[in-house]
């Protein structure tokens, strides 16, 4: 069956409408893949939480309310810090009760074993750190993580947590723990943003530009484009042929849905079975037929005046 002059017109507008979003889409990816940095590669040292050994616990034995300058963490005697090991103390929760003229980010207790040797006196906060007014009284709350080195290699018998506040009332919450811990190499790549899909399993070899993929979504879609438009046509076709309305009603039903029912076909095949490229564009090749819409009559001009022509 041969195709009407309004169906070669809407045809003739979507290869127009496929044909600019060809170049400009290729054009937008080229500029984007253009302007993408390079990947930055660097490897770093990082603790290699599988092989870290816990070698203490103990409880904190200050209670809330307190006033103290120092209080001491008993641990077990037989406890040693060798020479050239990596240890972390973790305090999970401490509480800080703030007077007057103290700093809203007050030092850390310094942690001295056996009354005599400074491990550290410096930490870092982790986690979330609460800053809270109640009755005109500061806190400050978070977790307090200790990474230090073994310069000696002795038994601990007691640690001490010592504070430079004149006046301060803190806890611990939970076991503080003691472990050695081992490093590890990371390797870590810092990528520019990259737009992957990985719902199926993309039909296309890796390593094909953006640009290619991009082009075979379109043109998919825009072949969509094509089947609708001719389906259109013999659904009208076949509806005015009906002997009644509620049958033509129904034959129109039906070309409805099976028109939709390729559009999914697509968007969904391009979705499971292609990159992010070739699904945008096959996303964009189905939209060919709504643009067609608004333009085709000038082309559906053009082809009566020159078909007028010849006959002339």
């Amino acid at each position: 069956m041969s195709l009407s002059d309004e169906t070669k017109g809407m045809i003739k507008a979507i290869l127009a409408a496929a044909g600019i979003a060809l170049v400009v889409g290729i054009v937008i990816i080229s500029v984007l893949e253009a302007r993408r940095p390079e990947e930055i590669i660097t490897t770093v040292s990082v603790i290699d939480e599988e092989q870290t050994e816990v070698l203490a616990q103990a409880w904190n034995p200050v209670l809330s309310g307190a006033h103290v300058d120092e209080e001491r963490i008993l641990l077990e005697s037989d406890l040693n810090l060798l020479v050239g090991n990596t240890y972390r103390i973790t305090i999970p929760n401490i509480t800080l009760r703030l007077p007057d003229g103290a700093p809203d980010t007050p030092e850390l207790p310094a942690l001295v074993a056996n009354s005599q040797i400074t491990l550290a006196n410096v930490g870092n906060w982790e986690g979330e750190i609460a800053h809270n007014d109640f009755a005109g009284e500061r806190y400050r709350s978070g977790r307090i993580v200790y990474l230090i080195e073994g310069i000696y290699s002795f038994p601990i018998y007691q640690l001490d947590l010592l504070t430079n506040l004149d006046y301060a009332e803190f806890w611990a919450i939970d076991l503080i723990v003691i472990e050695q811990i081992f490093w590890t190499t990371e390797t870590r790549i810092t990528a520019p943003l990259r737009f992957e899909m990985t719902i199926g399993r993309p039909l296309l070899p890796p390593g094909i530009p953006p640009q290619v993929q991009y082009a075979i979504g379109l043109l998919l879609g825009a072949a969509a484009s094509f089947a609708k438009i001719v389906l259109l046509e013999r659904s009208i076709n076949k509806a005015m042929g009906k002997g009644s309305k509620n049958a033509a009603a129904g034959s129109m039903r039906i070309g409805y849905a099976s028109r939709y029912l390729l559009t999914a076909i697509v968007l969904l095949g391009g979705l499971f079975l292609m990159d992010f490229y070739g699904f945008v564009g096959a996303f964009v090749g189905t939209l060919t037929l709504t643009v067609a819409a608004y333009t085709a009559k000038i082309f559906i001009k053009r082809d009566k005046k020159q078909a007028d022509i010849n006959m002339q």
